[in-house]
Order: structure tokens, then sequence, then C-alpha cells
């Protein structure tokens, strides 16, 4: 076996092949768009889960709003009667 052919085999063995798309994975690739930087769960996926938890926590924040803008009154009627009661 030729040096070129062993470089080769250690090449296949060493980024394994996405089904997907026939080639390898962007993260082992290198270069690769989102500024991952050639490593698996880089900058972009990072940053796209602290946006998703960013979301959920303004959605969070809404529900509250709307619930205390809604029930706010017999919350606050709810608290003075444990506060009398104790």
């Amino acid at each position: 076996m030729t040096a070129r052919r062993l470089a080769a085999r250690l090449r296949a063995l060493e980024a394994p092949v996405c089904r997907k798309h026939e080639g390898p994975p962007l993260a082992r690739a290198g270069g690769a768009p989102g500024g991952t930087q050639g490593r698996p769960g880089g900058h972009a996926r990072s940053g796209q889960g602290l946006v998703e938890y960013g979301v959920i926590l303004v959605i969070m924040a809404v529900a509250c709003v709307v619930s205390l803008v809604f029930f706010g009154d017999q919350i606050s009627a709810l608290f003075s009667l444990i506060a009398s009661a104790a």
C-alpha cells in the first residue's frame, strides 16, 4: 500500500461521512459557517441555545404579567387573609 493510499484511508476514518449530504460534517471540515471554528457544538449552537432560553424567559415573564393583571385583586385579597390569620 502506498503512502498516498494510506493517508487517504486515515482521512476517511478520521472524518465520518454525513449520510444526508454525502460529505464530512461541517464541524470537522473547518471553515464552517456560523463561527463553529472546527469543533462540534461551537459558538453557533451555544448562541442558539442562549436565544432559546431568552425566548422562554420572555414568554414566562409575559405570562406572569398577564396573570397578575387578571388575578391581581384576588391574589392581594388572599395575601391579606393569610397575613391577618397569622
